[in-house]
């Protein structure tokens, strides 16, 4: 594979990878909570996350998502998109995105990615 074909650091930095696992945590851990235990500032503090949460979909969306459908997938989309193409989904750029949005990165067909 070519060299500039590869994923790197600028596309999304770990560090943003890293604030967003630690962010997904904190909303599990708040939204496991019973709503009336909640204090306004939880509750605050859950919005706000879930607005970080969604402005990284967006930017993944339109960088990775984006990078791998324009410029990979040309030959082989159902080998990128394994698991939205599983699905039978259209290999259309907002289709794929919607399935993300839906199903995150099962549609790349990885189950586990902590093993990876």
């Amino acid at each position: 594979m070519n060299e500039d074909k590869l994923l790197g650091p600028f596309f999304i930095s770990k560090n943003i990878l890293d604030e967003i696992k630690i962010n997904k945590d904190k909303i599990d851990e708040l939204e496991i909570m019973d709503e009336a235990l909640l204090i306004e500032d939880d509750k605050d503090l859950l919005k706000e996350l879930h607005q970080k949460e969604e402005g990284f979909i967006k930017a993944f969306e339109s960088k990775v998502i984006m990078y791998l459908f324009e410029d990979v997938m040309k030959m082989r989309p159902e080998k990128i998109f394994a698991g939205h193409h599983k699905n039978k989904g259209k290999m259309i750029f907002s289709e794929i995105c919607r399935a993300f949005e839906k199903d995150g990165e099962k549609i790349f067909g990885i189950e586990e990615l902590e093993h990876i």
